[in-house]
């Protein structure tokens, strides 16, 4: 039993942000896979957010004075907002065939956000931004969308590829507050490196076969030993946790 339960737990790891969308054009499936690559880390880091820290805030210090910055929580409430920005880039195209879309306008963005709404609603979007590429055709980058900052509007490929920034901006700003708490984070926990899953494990059994992530010493990070190799425990914890 105990062995079942790990290779559904490797399998769940494995496969739970590495899903491919269903569009007709190659460059649009090539959008969406990079998205889902920069999501997948970010919820990785969501579970490394101690939670007795979620109100703490980093000092920075300008000219002017104490520059004001979000809390950790709130990062996370904008964070969200990175999200429904794709959400709304797509809607704006194709927003008669999305009708069910309409109540994600009423789900709460920048606001002070724990980790369990936060992991929750980030697999809500996804599971709506995917659903959105596969309707997209390569003609429908060329079509512009009127925007609060540009109301002559822009083509939805610079919407989407502006809204990729944006998430990937705020995902590192996550990543260095983590790094200033003193959370051993390191650059596999940013990127997801060009390695395939069986190679990590082959080449490096001291590092989670999922994240690749460096054990240490003690091995303290180790959750579990699997087929596929030794898995932490934020990866773990993450592939226990429901869709």
């Amino acid at each position: 039993m105990a062995d079942e339960e790990n290779t559904a737990c490797r399998r769940q790891a494995e496969s739970r942000f590495m899903s491919t969308v269903n569009a007709p054009d190659p460059l649009i499936s090539m959008i969406f896979e990079k998205l889902e690559e920069q999501v997948e880390r970010l919820d990785h880091l969501i579970a490394m957010i101690p939670v007795d820290r979620l109100d703490w805030r980093p000092k920075i210090d300008d000219a002017a004075g104490e520059a004001e910055v979000w809390t950790i929580s709130e990062l996370l409430g904008h964070l969200l907002d990175c999200l429904a920005g794709f959400c709304a880039a797509i809607f704006a195209v194709y927003g008669d065939k999305l009708p069910d879309w309409e109540d994600l306008r009423a789900l709460p963005v920048n606001h002070a956000c724990g980790k369990e709404e936060a992991a929750s609603r980030v697999r809500i979007y996804m599971r709506h931004i995917r659903h959105g590429f596969g309707l997209l055709e390569h003609e429908d980058l060329k079509r512009k969308v009127s925007t609060v900052f540009v109301p002559s509007g822009e083509p939805l490929l610079v919407l989407l590829l502006g809204n990729l920034e944006h998430l990937i901006n705020h995902k590192f700003q996550l990543f260095f507050c983590l790094k200033i708490l003193g959370i051993p984070v390191e650059s596999r926990d940013l990127y997801r490196f060009r390695t395939t899953i069986p190679d990590r494990a082959s080449k490096d059994p001291s590092r989670c076969f999922r994240c690749a992530r460096d054990l240490g010493p003690q091995m303290e990070w180790k959750k579990m030993d699997t087929q596929a190799g030794p898995i932490c425990y934020v990866c773990f914890n993450q592939a226990a946790q429901p869709s």
